[in-house]
């Protein structure tokens, strides 16, 4: 079994020290010309946009996984051998089978959709998509949006993290593989509101004053800002200033 600081130091080592790309049933394997074509032959309908992006990382040290792969590979034991052609990983080792995303889920314990306690090392679902929670309110993920490969990204149900892309997911649960004796647990501070931004949900502080309910000026801030509002806070006298730009 391996240890949840193992898992998500490794996930996070691929998404920061690796280039890599997002291709079907991509399980770590090195970008070749031979495993690009492997890809479309098993996926082709799947794999025709993606193992032509994979196609022009040929040569340059690049790693192919999805968003299930990743987690399957890391615990397979992926090493980021370029002469193993599953990056050092033995193939549905370790207990591990080899599911979906959907499966996946399936067979985590604790399973729950509320996001208030995380421990560092669960899995983040939503259908069809999985991920894993690196604590600090970020997550390591395979996906072709924003960048393309395996990245970070902030867990939209906690909240926004500055300079990086977020997205909310409807549930998490424990790997069975995985050790969390001694994980990291983030509570997140509970909100008492919220506001819709662009359809997404977010938490956030509400004072009442007066019999009236107002927002953290800088929280507020911070979350349109993730939403490509910018604002700038200034201050005139003991008037706080918003102004757009």
């Amino acid at each position: 079994m391996m240890t949840a600081k193992t898992f998500t130091d490794t996930c996070r080592r691929i998404a920061e020290q690796y280039k890599t790309c997002y291709v079907w049933g991509g399980c770590g394997m090195p970008v070749t010309a031979q495993t690009v074509e492997d890809k479309l032959r098993q996926y082709p309908a799947e794999n025709r946009g993606f193992c032509a992006q994979a196609r022009a990382l040929i040569g340059q040290d690049a790693w192919m996984f999805d968003c299930v792969c990743l987690i399957k590979s890391v615990l397979w034991g992926w090493k980021g051998n370029r002469s193993a052609y599953y990056g050092g990983a033995a193939y549905a080792s370790n207990g591990v089978p080899d599911v979906s995303a959907d499966g996946m889920i399936r067979l985590c314990k604790n399973v729950s959709a509320d996001f208030r306690t995380l421990t560092a090392g669960e899995a983040l679902w939503m259908p069809g998509h999985i991920g894993v929670y690196l604590g600090g309110g970020l997550a390591a993920e395979c996906t072709p949006a924003w960048k393309g490969g395996v990245q970070l990204s902030a867990v939209g149900n906690l909240g926004p993290a500055g300079g990086y892309p977020a997205r909310s997911w409807q549930k998490h649960g424990k790997l069975p593989w995985v050790d969390y004796a001694g994980a990291p647990a983030d509570v997140a501070e509970k909100k008492n509101g919220k506001i819709i931004v662009n359809g997404t949900e977010y938490p956030i502080d509400r004072i009442l004053k007066d019999g009236r309910n107002y927002f953290q000026v800088r929280e507020l801030c911070a979350i349109l800002a993730k939403e490509g509002v910018e604002i700038r806070v200034g201050n005139r006298g003991s008037v706080a200033v918003l102004e757009s730009r």
